[in-house]
């Protein structure tokens, strides 16, 4: 998120500070313990460019808050809030792109995978399978084959 008002930046569950979501690094327990509640904007908690924290004893939740203070952000009355889309593991642009999303959210398949499997022995026969993955896009096709060889 790319924050200007504050006004449409959830504090506790957006991805607003390099932390990442701060309900995720404190817990539910942080919202009680600050008394910040769960759908607070960033507005309401920074109030002419002052944090409002309740005190705490909680390390963890002390040293969150330590770092939230340390993070540069002066709130812009006159601009609104962005969303920012992610192209990749640590870029973000105002741009959503289908292609980009699609590539990071997709489940990736090895192309091809082969495999021989030596089958029972001793019988003058031996049995041999093999298994193939092929992926187009999402989908996949699993064939099996097997055959038997005879020993001379």
């Amino acid at each position: 998120m790319e924050v200007h008002n504050g006004n449409s930046v959830g504090f506790w569950t957006d991805l607003w500070h390099p932390i990442g979501r701060l309900i995720e690094a404190v817990g539910e327990k942080g919202t009680q313990k600050l008394d910040i509640l769960r759908n607070a904007r960033i507005a309401e908690v920074l109030v002419d460019n002052q944090w409002r924290f309740r005190n705490t004893r909680d390390s963890n939740i002390q040293n969150v808050t330590s770092q939230i203070k340390e993070f540069p952000l002066n709130l812009q009355q006159n601009e609104e809030d962005r969303a920012l889309w992610k192209r990749s593991d640590d870029e973000y642009r105002k741009e959503f792109s289908a292609y980009n999303t699609w590539d990071i959210i997709r489940t990736r398949y090895t192309k091809l995978v082969s495999s021989n499997m030596g089958g029972p022995t001793g019988n003058n026969s031996n049995c041999q399978a093999q298994l193939k993955i092929c992926v187009s896009g999402s989908l996949f096709s699993l064939s099996l084959a097997s055959r038997k060889k005879r020993l001379r």
